[in-house]
């Protein structure tokens, strides 16, 4: 049996609440640090380290509502990203962010940091779209730094080929002045260009709509921020790709959750395994996704 949310309240450091549109969530807090997670999707929607301001994005017109994406945050893509390669009918990104995950378990560590872990198995009508015995576990670590880690775990018959993403939304003072550094040398995919392959010359820059796939990125990227003096480190392993997003001014008017004006704020940095890397999982085996998020400045 699972726990309940209130039996996982841990006075000063974990307490669940109702959030947005009523959806159960958590607060949690350590070492000074503060963050927000809901079950729905097992979304991250806010962290802020002691005396820094807020690190990740939320749109002020984002849905919460069961079968809605929460727009902004940390979403979870899995078992696809992007539209389905069969179906394009079937929901983009896949079906872990559109509806509740399960409490497993909560604690506080010995240094201070607070973890959760929440847990994701396909109800019946979901089994058509993802491999039988195909399950996820997420695992959220609070303290100076975020620390987030998917585990797609295979207790079927047979081997599956998964996609995931942790497709997180930073924060930023003004993205035209913001830039993306460590992905200097490494090839890319332009979805805006017919998926044709480029090279990443310098730091990235916004000048317009981005949407790129880095391939074989390096493990540690820095999202510089001067607008406010800050910059957000993103250690990542376990992922093969970095994507990088900004959806510029036409984009961001054709979204309803998503303010025309928004585009200014944020950019995506994110944790991916899609295409040519995909995740290959044999029977009994896992794979983890891991992003670890820290700030210095600000």
């Amino acid at each position: 049996m699972n726990p309940s949310l209130d039996s996982l309240r841990i006075p000063g450091h974990l307490e669940p609440v109702p959030g947005n549109g009523g959806l159960p969530c958590f607060h949690l807090e350590a070492q000074g640090a503060r963050a927000t997670v809901y079950l729905h999707g097992a979304h991250v929607t806010a962290f802020q380290p002691e005396n820094a301001a807020p690190v990740l994005w939320m749109s002020e017109k984002s849905h919460f509502e069961h079968g809605h994406a929460i727009r902004g945050g940390v979403p979870i893509c899995w078992p696809w990203f992007g539209a389905h390669e069969s179906d394009p009918d079937l929901p983009a990104h896949g079906v872990a962010r559109l509806r509740a995950w399960t409490p497993l378990e909560a604690g506080v560590l010995q240094d201070g940091r607070c973890r959760l872990r929440l847990g994701f198995s396909p109800e019946k009508n979901e089994i058509p779209l993802i491999p039988e015995g195909l399950r996820l576990e997420y695992t959220i670590t609070l303290g100076n730094t975020l620390c987030l880690e998917l585990e797609s775990i295979n207790d079927g018959p047979a081997a599956v080929a998964v996609e995931d993403a942790l497709h997180s939304y930073f924060a930023l003072g003004d993205v035209k002045t913001a830039s993306v550094k460590g992905l200097e040398g490494a090839p890319y995919l332009d979805k805006l260009d017919a998926m044709s392959t480029k090279i990443q010359s310098s730091a990235v820059e916004f000048t317009k709509e981005t949407d790129r796939i880095y391939l074989h990125s390096d493990s540690n990227l820095c999202v510089a921020d001067p607008a406010w003096d800050r910059e957000i480190h993103i250690h990542q392993s376990g992922a093969g790709n970095s994507v990088v997003w900004n959806p510029w001014i036409d984009k961001s008017n054709a979204m309803a959750d998503f303010g025309d004006e928004e585009w200014r704020g944020m950019c995506c940095v994110e944790a991916v395994n899609t295409l040519r890397d995909r995740i290959q999982l044999l029977p009994g085996t896992c794979h983890r996704t891991r992003m670890e998020i820290s700030v210095t400045g600000g």
